[in-house]
């Protein structure tokens, strides 16, 4: 069975605590949460990474079917106003990592190379989603 994993990097949330505190970056990270648990499906997993980094695990969700999900999650975080801020565009946008995940696979070494997918987003401008090239399976 094959499932995906994604790594989340919020765009421009740094701007956000250093422009309008602490106090609203929690409550977007609260709102990017809550905005990933009512997107996925009970059997996958959305996790805070840290900071403004988040992960998710789609369980029996192959990387081309995922894409589409999460691309309309990628839309919805460029949507999110907080009350009371008066901002003139999208509050955050967010960089998209994510790679293909078996059974028969090291975890690690595939949370690097989605990692590595979401630095390549990152570094051809944000606002994207990469995905990691898919495995090669080796004969034992």
């Amino acid at each position: 069975m094959t499932h995906t994993l994604i790594l989340i990097d919020l765009d421009g949330f740094k701007l956000i605590n250093n422009t309008y505190g602490h106090g609203a970056g929690d409550h977007l990270l609260q709102t990017v949460a809550e905005l990933l648990r009512h997107h996925v499906r009970t059997i996958d997993l959305p996790a805070r990474g840290g900071g403004d980094e988040f992960a998710l695990l789609l369980v029996g969700c192959p990387p081309p079917e995922a894409e589409e999900k999460i691309e309309r999650i990628r839309q919805r975080i460029q949507q999110i106003q907080l009350p009371g801020l008066n901002q003139p565009g999208p509050l955050v946008s967010a960089s998209i990592g994510m790679g293909e995940l078996s059974l028969d696979q090291g975890l690690a070494q595939r949370y690097q190379q989605a990692d590595a997918a979401l630095y390549m987003a990152k570094q051809s401008g944000k606002n994207q989603i990469h995905i990691a090239p898919s495995p090669e399976f080796s004969s034992p």
